[in-house]
């Protein structure tokens, strides 16, 4: 903390200026349609400003994977002996799959029964994930994007969602191509590691080549979510 450490760290991420890894988990949740989300926040978290993490998943559209949880307590909620207690059971849950992503706290009042029911080692009211905390058609964006002649601010964000997504998954496709080659083979995509690919690579492959492209990968993948 009382370094100047900050003042030259490079947040760059992904071709941006500023570190949005959002596009990297929609890009996860992509690739494994199991995969689930618990987000965890403390009311009085100073460090990372309470409803940002709500916002920025709310980017997703991906409400009925994600679990959001809010207790008593800031930065460290686990510095709470009732919220520690009460976030070891929400991770049992996650972990055996029955915590539920609409919250079990939401009727309960936020200021007039909050403190004692904090006593009794209840967690403060949580958001239900349904109904995030951001009423952008699709989210909270982080900078202003680019203005695009002829599209609305709707559109230009769902654009910005789903190509940031489909450039995480072309860069982690790209990584495992044979240098200077733009298309994959099974085998190819055994050695590198990408089970998935693998497993589904026929219903990859709709033009039979025994080889498949990024496009092919990710327009497989949009398919297998519109579905």
């Amino acid at each position: 903390l009382e370094s100047d450490a900050l003042s030259s760290w490079n947040f760059k991420h992904a071709g941006q200026d500023y570190p949005d890894v959002v596009p990297d988990l929609g890009a996860a949740m992509t690739l494994n349609p199991k995969l689930r989300v618990v987000n965890m926040n403390g009311y009085h978290d100073t460090a990372t400003p309470f409803l940002s993490s709500e916002l920025e998943l709310s980017r997703l559209k991906m409400s009925s994977r994600i679990a959001i949880r809010n207790y008593a307590g800031g930065h460290m909620t686990y510095l709470d002996d009732a919220t520690r207690a009460q976030q070891v059971a929400d991770l049992r849950a996650f972990y055996q799959g029955q915590l539920s992503t609409t919250s079990a706290y939401a009727a309960r009042p936020i200021l007039a029964s909050a403190p004692p029911q904090m006593q009794a080692g209840a967690p403060f009211p949580s958001m239900p994930t349904h109904l995030f905390l951001s009423s952008k058609p699709d989210g909270w964006l982080p900078t202003q994007l680019p203005k695009l002649a002829g599209v609305s601010t709707a559109v230009r964000q769902k654009l910005s969602m789903e190509s940031a997504i489909q450039m995480s998954l072309k860069k982690q496709f790209a990584s495992a191509l044979p240098l200077g080659a733009q298309t994959l083979n099974r085998q190819q995509a055994q050695a590198a590691g990408m089970a998935m690919l693998v497993k589904h690579f026929d219903a990859i492959d709709v033009t039979h080549r025994g080889e498949i492209s990024a496009q092919q990968w990710v327009d497989f993948l949009q398919r297998r979510k519109d579905q």
